[in-house]
């Protein structure tokens, strides 16, 4: 097969700025909007809580417009300039994020300017908080705590989002991916205004930085005026733990917890040892996609629409942990009788018993999905940062060719790399 025909989307052009930055500029001619990304990255950990404290408290206000107030007065000025935050996880790493997007200042009316005023805010935001005596104000803290606290205990309302990070904690106990990106609410304890105004220093002089720009300008002026975001890092190599080598799948475990639920939760975690460097990463890729992740894929039309047992159900793949994951809901009393759908769909497509069109419909549906993401700035630079942090080449038209060229052999020989790990079950509480 081949990819379909679309047009060349540049990709990202890096270079380093100052030892632990890096700039990756792309011109973009298809939008009226400029859009930038900056991203921390750090190590996951015990104390993810109070590190997603600290962009909250940053769009709280600056040195120059001391109230959340005057900050969205003054991106009103700068002709409905957008702000936002993000937090994340990707493999071992957290990823702390400051988005903008705003004119191109060739669509603006009479000459108007706005990068300069843009980038210059955005400086602030970083650099310049609104601090009293050198620390976020206290009752800043207190509010970002609170909204963090209630975000933390919302997560237990989506059960499956629950049932999949408790099979992650326990598949993966020792092993960095295990935390959350929100964090636990033991972290929020006694965080004071002085833990976090140390905690973001540190972020921005240490932790490496990924600043993503695509628009219209002159290269050369977005370089002189973005690399002002870098100023006062001092990142190294040693900033970020080395990464976690995957492991193989060991005796196959078991775990039922019990909940305020209506329904069970089978979550089936798998090792593959298939790294993003490894060559049957595609062919991975390929086979999660026929078995669990499209509308087509086999878990979807046999498991839950012809033999009815689960009320949904998808696989995934994360070759940063070299695992697979199966997730569904279903009624308790038929919680052994979906894992052996489950299994039956396996054995399948490990068997290489799939048809020609499942095949080919896979290999369009992925790559129609990569050709999504060429549509959208914001979605070409969580690509292009992901990539790099997990070591494989960014270009995502090669990613496009190798999914093409992969062959039903080769899906087959990265099923049989996949392996029972741990099999949870949240079940209700009635069932104990």
């Amino acid at each position: 097969m081949s990819p379909a025909e679309l047009t060349h989307v540049p990709g990202f052009k890096t270079r380093e700025v100052g030892s632990g930055g890096l700039l990756h500029i792309r011109p973009e001619e298809r939008r009226k909007t400029s859009s930038l990304r900056l991203t921390w990255v750090a190590d996951l950990g015990p104390h993810n809580a109070r590190r997603c404290l600290v962009p909250a408290c940053l769009m709280r206000g600056t040195r120059e417009f001391p109230s959340q107030r005057l900050l969205n007065l003054r991106t009103e000025e700068l002709w409905g300039l957008s702000a936002s935050t993000s937090v994340d996880r990707w493999g071992q790493r957290h990823l702390i994020s400051l988005r903008a997007e705003f004119p191109d200042e060739g669509h603006l009316p009479h000459g108007e300017r706005v990068f300069e005023d843009a980038i210059h805010l955005l400086d602030q935001l970083i650099h310049e908080p609104n601090l009293v005596e050198g620390l976020f104000p206290e009752e800043i803290v207190e509010s970002e705590i609170l909204q963090q606290r209630r975000s933390i205990e919302g997560r237990i309302d989506n059960k499956s989002g629950w049932a999949y990070q408790r099979c992650l904690e326990e598949a993966c106990f020792d092993e960095p991916w295990r935390y959350h990106q929100q964090g636990t609410l033991d972290d929020l304890k006694h965080v004071t205004p002085a833990d976090l105004t140390a905690l973001w220093n540190e972020l921005i002089t240490h932790q490496p930085m990924h600043v993503h720009f695509s628009g219209k300008m002159p290269e050369d002026r977005v370089v002189d005026r973005l690399s002002t975001l870098f100023r006062g890092n001092h990142a190294t190599g040693d900033s970020l733990s080395p990464r976690q080598a995957i492991r193989a799948a060991k005796e196959p475990r078991e775990m039922v917890e019990h909940a305020k639920v209506q329904q069970s939760n089978l979550i089936m975690s798998f090792r593959t040892m298939i790294s993003y460097e490894h060559p049957l990463n595609e062919p991975l890729m390929v086979a999660n996609g026929i078995l669990g992740s499209f509308p087509h894929s086999r878990l979807f039309t046999q498991v839950r629409e012809k033999e009815s047992l689960c009320y949904s159900i998808h696989s995934q793949v994360d070759s940063n942990m070299g695992m697979m994951f199966i997730s569904s809901g279903v009624d308790h009393d038929t919680v052994d009788q979906a894992r052996t759908g489950i299994e039956k769909q396996l054995a399948f497509v490990r068997n290489g018993e799939f048809s020609e069109e499942e095949f080919e419909m896979t290999l369009a549906a992925i790559d129609s999905r990569l050709r999504m993401v060429q549509d959208s700035p914001a979605a070409l630079a969580d690509y292009d940062l992901r990539s790099r942090l997990s070591g494989r080449n960014p270009g995502l038209e090669k990613l496009r060719k190798r999914v093409a060229s992969v062959t039903r052999d080769e899906v087959v020989a990265a099923m049989e790399l996949v392996h029972p790990d741990l099999t949870y079950v949240l079940a209700p509480e009635e069932s104990s």
